[in-house]
Parts: structure tokens; sequence; C-alpha cells
């Protein structure tokens, strides 16, 4: 009879411990998951009034419950994600510390723009296939593409920089008074190279050239001509040969980029702004 027994008792066991583990699983799960709903998250708020443009500190600020919903986009959770850095706005005591209200010498308060850089944007011509490969943080080669006359036989072109930065690209034209719809980029400079993009949107159609953002070579560029484009492969001879590695050059900003390449606006180099037509050899 004790026999007989004991497979009942070890299959009632085995029932008992499955069935044990099927509630923990349905219900304590949703228990434990009930209870981290609960939980109030921290976001950092202003203990007292923070001026437009002081350095926020640790005794500024705090993290406090925020029992106000869903946290708002841009709150911080720690007070060391804003020590140190500046106050964009006024922030009234427990106003949350949102990121967009600060900034820092990398940031640029959410913008993405470096101290000691500009981004200016620019119509870009002619570029529709590059257009659409660009993002954010890709690299390109500006040109400038200038007609003296009006007529096509006397346009010129030249690359103006270099492996500069794209902040932003906007693909769907954009119109302006005067000008035709084209995508607009947003190009991240330094404040001499703000200078020569603006001249060149003014005065010129500006092309872009994806680049790969490993190579960090620079040349030195000539205009080429459309006279001296049509007279045969010599040119293409002569205009590789003049692209010899640029020397160092004064930086034109703290992050010491120089404008190599680039048409210079300073008033001792004058043929600068008006570079030599490329002729072919004779």
């Amino acid at each position: 009879m004790k026999k007989n027994l004991a497979p009942i008792l070890v299959v009632a066991f085995a029932m008992a411990v499955a069935c044990t583990a099927i509630f923990y699983g349905l219900v304590a799960g949703r228990l434990g998951t009930g209870a981290q709903a609960n939980v109030i998250p921290d976001v950092v708020v202003a203990v007292k009034s923070i001026a437009r443009g002081a350095t926020v500190g640790p005794l500024d600020v705090k993290a406090a419950p925020w029992n106000g919903g869903v946290l708002p986009e841009g709150s911080h959770q720690m007070v060391s994600q804003v020590d140190g850095l500046t106050a964009l706005t006024d922030i009234a005591p427990g106003e949350p510390v949102l990121a967009w209200r600060l900034a820092s010498k990398r940031t640029g308060g959410g913008l993405g723009i470096p101290a000691g850089m500009r981004a200016i944007s620019v119509q870009v011509h002619d570029s529709s296939g590059i257009v659409a490969l660009l993002k954010s943080g890709h690299r390109v080669d500006v040109q400038a593409v200038y007609t003296r006359s009006g007529a096509s036989q006397d346009a010129e072109i030249r690359t103006v920089l270099e492996n500069i930065e794209v902040l932003k690209i906007n693909p769907t034209p954009e119109p302006a008074p005067g000008r035709p719809a084209l995508p607009v980029a947003t190009l991240l400079v330094t404040p001499g190279e703000a200078d020569i993009v603006g001249l060149a949107d003014a005065v010129a159609r500006v092309r872009l050239v994806l680049r790969n953002p490993l190579d960090q070579e620079r040349v030195q560029h000539r205009s080429v001509a459309v006279g001296g484009l049509m007279r045969g492969s010599d040119t293409a001879i002569v205009y590789r040969a003049s692209a010899a590695p640029v020397m160092a050059a004064p930086a034109v900003a703290a992050q010491g980029r120089s404008a190599s390449g680039g048409l210079s606006l300073a008033a001792t180099d004058p043929a600068a702004c008006n570079p030599p037509k490329l002729e072919a050899p004779k």
C-alpha cells in the first residue's frame, strides 16, 4: 500500500512546484511591475534663482521627485550633469533645469556649435545627388562657381574650403527672395571660413563635394575656367601638378583650422579673391 502511494506523492509534489512557479510568474511579476511604475523619478530643479549667463553650481540645484507625470524633454536626473554649465535663460526656483536652457563650450546650448566655431547656411546648387547622401557629421569640400559676364563660357570653378563638417542638411528646396528654391546646408566653420562661404553664397553658385571622413589631406586649388578645360587633357595634368600640400597657415579660430585653399579676404592679398585662370601649356 505504501509503495503505491509513493508515485502519487511524487506527482503531487511536482504539480505543487509547477503551480507555485506559474503563480509567481503571473502574479508576483505583475506586482513587481506595478511597484516599479509607482516609483517617482528625480529631476534636477533650481534651488534658487539662476540668472542668465550664470554658471550653475552644485548648491544652485537639487534632484527632486517629479510629480508632474511625463518627464520634461531635456531634463536631467543627477546634479553632476548640470554642474559647471552656463544658463542661457533665467531659471526660477523649482523650475526644471533643461538641456536647452544650458550651454557648454562643447555643445553650445544643444546647438552642436563648439566654442570658436560658427554655423552658416548656404543654398546648394547642382548637387542634388550629394545632398541626398548627406547627413549631420559628414565632411565636404565647398566649391564656388562664378560667371563673370553671365555667359557660361566665362564660368570658373574653385574649391574654396576643404574638410568642412555638415551640421545639418535640409534636402527640401527652400524659396528665397530673388533666388531659386534650392536645398540648404548648414556648415560648421571658423569665423574666417564663414566670411568665405558667405561671399561665395552671395556672388556665386555653391556646390558641395562629399569626401571620405578619414581623409584629412588638403591641397592647394587653382581656379579652372571653361576655356582651359575645353583645350584638352593637358589642363588636367597641369592642375594636378599644382595640387601640392598646403603649408601651415596661421590659425583663424580657437580650433586652429586654416582656411587654406579658400579665398582670402585680407587686404594684403587682393589677388586671392580673383585667382588667376588656369591656362593650358603651349
